[in-house]
């Protein structure tokens, strides 16, 4: 028996583009991959993953799996 490794590919046309949501609404962020063997989706905050230690970013994780539901979401000023 020969198991092959397919290496990860993100599915576009079944993964969240741009997008846009109401404040106080909630949104699904999707990303559709597929490999052998299936490849793990992890979701982290854009602005701090580069440049951090495994801890720092395992800090940072927001979520894994497919996909990624944010809840009444809010403008916040700085």
């Amino acid at each position: 028996m020969y198991v092959f490794a397919v290496p990860a590919s993100i599915n576009e046309r079944l993964s969240s583009g741009n997008v846009a949501v109401r404040e106080g609404n909630d949104i699904t962020i999707t990303c559709s991959v597929f490999g052998i063997p299936q490849p793990e989706v992890t979701w982290y905050r854009q602005s701090l993953t580069g440049g951090l230690t495994d801890e720092q970013q395992q800090q940072c994780q927001l979520s894994t799996g497919m996909a990624f539901v944010l809840k009444h979401l809010l403008i916040i000023n700085n």
